[in-house]
């Protein structure tokens, strides 16, 4: 079976990171992320929403690009770490992103 290989359209990478998220148990920081974002971008500045978008997009190519070398070498402590990280990166600006639109403090009132 040959490795996967790394799509180069936009919404190919998307739709990749999400898959492996969902198999990861951690779609729902992605999903919330875009969430809030979709929800408050009128809110937003625009260089804030630009920021963000930019930010879930490079989350996306950093999951899609680890998992397809992950597939190349299996079993590789430090690709199965960046992976994690970039998880936990990701799980932070959520939570940045709920402290400064005050949707965490909603959900808790």
């Amino acid at each position: 079976m040959r490795p996967p290989s790394m799509p180069s359209a936009p919404d190919e990478i998307a739709a990749l990171a999400a898959r492996v998220r969902a198999r990861d148990g951690v779609g729902d920081v992605h999903a919330s992320l875009v969430a809030i974002l979709d929800a408050r971008r009128d809110a937003l500045p625009p260089d804030v929403v630009a920021a963000l978008e930019e930010n879930l997009r490079s989350f996306d190519r950093a999951v899609a690009e680890i998992h397809v070398a992950l597939a190349r070498h299996p079993g590789e402590a430090t690709l199965a770490f960046l992976l994690a990280e970039t998880y936990r990166r990701e799980a932070e600006l959520l939570e940045r992103l709920e402290w400064w639109t005050g949707d965490a403090r909603e959900e808790r009132s």
